[in-house]
């Protein structure tokens, strides 16, 4: 009977080496599983983690944030620069705003320019003009997946709506005071506040870097664009027939800004880092709200006169 011959060290080594390739295909097949998990295949291509943003890496969500929220800014900013430029360039006749003369049909708007000329204040075509836009908003619902038709369908929207608010301005017409300005502005305020200020970060009680959260950053950028408008009220009081419809905009706008708010928290905790643009659509999707609280406002407006 033979006694057992002590283990070599070489064994251990041959061991060791015959070890380390099983343990690195298991790490292998181990990741690539996860990895498989994780992204999908889906047809043979791969597809994005149904991951939200709201917890994915700051990094990612401060990406997210800064696209959607920018291009909200842009949109807002559009419409106001067209209403802007379609006001400045429309000068419109006393005899525009003759009652008797519209409902004769007579020659009422000599010496008024396009603008005046295609929407007269106090005639239909107005009011027309902007519930058709209502109604096309959920229309961009249809091609909220759709790139870039999302972006050239509320582009296109925003150019359209700028002039509604222009002609609903004009002298005598649906709004008063400048209202729908003090509104559209105000809001882009906001929003651009909201941009820098949910970008933020606060270290939690793990000493990990995060986001402000929408409310904590809406709060802030809400109370600066209240000053600020509240600053340019001083210095432009002349343009508002009443305080009242100035402080009436603001309060309409504010309520606008909260929804925003609202809207982006839910819209970041949904969404993925690539569905930013669908993100813009949706803002303006459930614009419906928004742009029946702006007829709403000004028509208050024009009562309270």
């Amino acid at each position: 009977m033979g006694v057992p011959r002590p283990p070599r060290d070489d064994d251990s080594e041959e061991e060791e080496s015959q070890e380390a390739p099983r343990n690195a295909r298991n790490k292998s097949s181990s990741t690539t599983s996860s990895s498989t998990a994780a992204v999908g295949v889906s047809g043979g291509q791969r597809i994005a983690s149904p991951t939200p943003v709201s917890e994915l890496p700051v990094s990612i969500q401060r990406a997210f944030r800064i696209k959607m929220l920018s291009i909200l800014l842009v949109q807002l900013l559009i419409s106001l620069g067209v209403a802007f430029a379609c006001r400045v360039t429309t000068t419109i006749d006393n005899s525009a705003l003759n009652t008797t003369a519209i409902a004769l049909n007579e020659e009422q708007t000599t010496g008024s320019t396009w603008l005046a000329i295609i929407m007269p204040p106090k005639t239909i075509q107005v009011l027309i003009f902007g519930m058709v836009m209502i109604i096309a908003l959920p229309m961009l619902g249809s091609i909220k997946d759709k790139h870039p038709w999302n972006l050239v369908g509320t582009t296109i929207w925003s150019v359209l709506w700028g002039i509604f608010m222009a002609a609903a301005s004009l002298p005598g017409g649906l709004v008063k005071s400048n209202s729908m300005f003090v509104l559209f502005g105000s809001s882009a305020l906001g929003v651009f506040v909201l941009l820098f200020c949910s970008q933020l970060t606060v270290t939690n009680e793990r000493g990990e870097k995060e986001l402000w959260s929408f409310n904590s950053a809406g709060t802030l950028a809400w109370i600066i664009m209240v000053s600020v408008s509240f600053v340019v009220f001083s210095q432009t009081g002349h343009l508002y027939e009443h305080v009242l419809h100035f402080i009436m905009s603001i309060l309409i706008s504010s309520l606008v800004f909260w929804w925003v708010v609202f809207d982006a928290g839910k819209l970041c905790g949904t969404f993925q880092p690539d569905e930013y643009m669908k993100g813009v659509t949706y803002f303006y999707t459930d614009f419906l709200l928004v742009c029946c609280c702006c007829l709403m406002g000004g028509m208050m407006a024009s009562a309270a006169s």
